[in-house]
């Protein structure tokens, strides 16, 4: 059975996740065995479904959309590894979204910017400068959703800053698609002396490309 071969070459490594995504372009099987096999026990096959996947997202994304809904459906998932996965490839699905999906998923695909776990927020924030180059009419819904880490509540200290330079970074790629930037500039400004280096850097190259908000004289 080739689920039962592929799911053994995953797990003693003589399959990788690049050979399998090449396949999967010819081999219309695939990409169901390596949707399911994110949900296989063993973490090589896991891993190995996962990072295939989402090399075939970036590369044939008309291959996975008929599995939309399975991945909206594992936002809900217990499964750290399964959110990620479902926000990185969904993110993927929406410039192929000819039936506007996206749409009705936005409000459980940001359901975890404000925590508590700083990964999930992050993958979900930079996702949204992925949904909205090809989504333009939501970028302001998308935008709205991301301004609510501010208020989250992550792992650390640390976590909270990681998650502010995300945003910053995916405010600087939806600048153009926003028609009132200064809620993200607000943002920035706010968050430019961060204790966290990376962070600092992304508001300066922010800041440095749109500038501050001028001061009114009145």
């Amino acid at each position: 059975m080739l689920a039962e071969h592929i799911y053994a070459g995953l797990a003693d490594k003589t399959l990788t996740g690049e050979e399998l995504a090449r396949r999967a372009v010819l081999e219309p099987e695939l990409p169901t065995i390596l949707v399911e096999g994110m949900s296989q026990t063993q973490a090589e096959v896991k891993y190995g479904s996962a990072k295939a996947l989402r090399l075939l997202v970036d590369e044939e994304p008309t291959l996975l959309y008929p599995y939309f809904d399975t991945f909206s459906a594992l936002l809900h998932s217990s499964k750290n590894i399964l959110r990620w996965e479902a926000l990185y490839v969904l993110a993927g699905l929406a410039c192929v979204d000819d039936e506007d999906k996206i749409g009705i998923t936005l409000d459980d695909y940001f359901a975890y910017v404000e925590g508590p776990m700083m990964i999930t927020a992050a993958n979900s924030i930079k996702g949204a400068a992925v949904i909205v180059r090809a989504r333009p009419k939501y970028a302001q819904r998308v935008l709205d959703a991301v301004l609510r880490c501010e208020r989250g509540r992550y792992e650390s200290t640390e976590c909270y800053e990681i998650v502010m330079g995300s945003a910053i970074n995916t405010f600087y790629k939806l600048h153009r698609w926003v028609s009132d930037p200064r809620p993200l500039t607000e943002f920035v400004v706010r968050h430019a002396d961060s204790s966290r280096e990376p962070t600092r850097k992304a508001a300066e190259k922010f800041l440095a490309r749109y500038g501050a908000l001028k001061q009114d004289p009145g």
